[in-house]
């Protein structure tokens, strides 16, 4: 994510699975280094799913502010996103609950991407995920749309999904451009 102002900054959120936390780091250009900003946790839900991993997704809103969603397990077997987010370039976080858009069973899901995109003042938001519910493992998107900046979600469009051929390692995972 870059930010605006004087110095263009990068954020990244990687998923550290020794303590289920998401990690940000900094980098300001033209400066070479990259900063340990700090570890956000999964925000009052449980834990991350049996997957193995949260999926974090940065996005800046056109106001500036920054967001992160990280895919949580909620009890036994609901899911949803643990959304924090960012009002001065990423240097503090706040927690901004746990959204519940759908629920997933975390049993049925075996891998998962998480995108987010602004688009005309609303935030979209794209789930990728293998469903191992049928005879066959399909992949499917799911997306999600919010009109109060990403704090909640309703979902607009499920498919039916496409067959996962091969090992997960070989699958792909779209990506959103707008």
């Amino acid at each position: 994510v870059y930010q605006a102002g004087d110095t263009s900054r990068l954020l990244v959120a990687c998923y550290d699975n020794g303590d289920n936390s998401v990690r940000i780091y900094r980098k300001d250009f033209p400066d070479d280094t990259w900063t340990y900003v700090t570890a956000l946790t999964t925000n009052g839900a449980t834990t991350v799913p049996s997957t193995g991993s949260c999926s974090p997704c940065l996005l800046q809103l056109s106001s500036g502010r920054v967001l992160l969603y990280m895919w949580v397990e909620i009890g036994a077997s609901e899911t949803g996103f643990a959304v924090w987010y960012s009002d001065n370039d990423g240097g503090a976080w706040t927690a901004g609950g746990v959204v519940t858009p759908a629920t997933l069973a975390t049993a049925d899901i075996l891998r998962l991407r998480v995108r987010a995109v602004e688009i005309g003042g609303n935030v979209a938001l794209f789930v990728n995920y293998t469903d191992t519910t049928g005879a066959e493992d399909r992949q499917r998107i799911i997306q999600y749309a919010s009109s109060d900046g990403g704090s909640s979600f309703v979902e607009i469009a499920r498919t039916a999904g496409y067959s996962a051929v091969g090992d997960l390692e070989s699958r792909a995972s779209p990506d959103v451009v707008v």
